[in-house]
């Protein structure tokens, strides 16, 4: 994938320059962009409808929901214009840097924003340009998504009984889950929004 995603970063008619170093970037920027593709589905977004004027207001003149709306016009533009690949990954890139905002609680999305950004990840990244992550692709695409919901599942369901021992101080079996899923090749990081998991 780190191949594909290093092709795409120059336009299909320009010469590569093709190197360990630059190989080594594009694994970089694909590992930055996949973890922004993951942190979609658990960024904070305020529901309009749910807000109070002025709250809603204040996201508003935020103006992070017209920047989300504006990359995704730009980067199917990109597309369009000779499938312009190179454009359309510094788009990409510019969605990760408003991923990392609202999930660092600098800036505050709606949820018709969260729904653009997943879109771009999921529709462009994913469906158009096939960057998905190694091993994710399966020869039944059904299949796939379906071991991805399975395994989510499980994984909700293990860090549930961990956050139930850590509540009721039962330090213990919190560090034994954690290092049984580290034995495993899970690794889990504690913060101020909860556990996230990585493989």
């Amino acid at each position: 994938m780190t191949i594909r995603f290093f092709i795409l970063q120059a336009h299909y008619r320009s010469t590569l320059d093709f190197s360990n170093s630059a190989l080594q970037a594009a694994q970089k920027g694909l590992e930055r962009v996949l973890a922004a593709a993951k942190d979609t589905n658990n960024l904070p977004a305020e529901d309009v409808s749910k807000m109070s004027e002025s709250a809603a207001s204040q996201v508003a003149a935020s103006g992070v929901d017209g920047q989300i709306f504006k990359l995704k016009e730009d980067i199917w533009d990109a597309l369009l214009d000779d499938m312009n690949t190179p454009i359309a990954l510094s788009y990409i890139f510019d969605a990760v840097k408003i991923v990392n905002s609202v999930k660092a609680s600098a800036a505050k999305i709606t949820t018709n924003g969260k729904a653009a950004l997943q879109h771009i990840f999921k529709d462009v990244l994913v469906d158009v340009l096939g960057i998905v992550k190694d091993g994710a692709a399966q020869s039944s695409g059904e299949q796939g998504g379906g071991d991805d919901k399975l395994v989510a599942s499980l994984m909700d369901m293990i860090l549930k009984q961990r956050a139930a021992a850590k509540a009721a101080k039962d330090w213990a079996t919190s560090d034994a889950i954690r290092d049984a899923l580290k034995e495993i090749g899970v690794q889990i990081k504690d913060g101020k929004e909860g556990t996230e998991w990585s493989i």
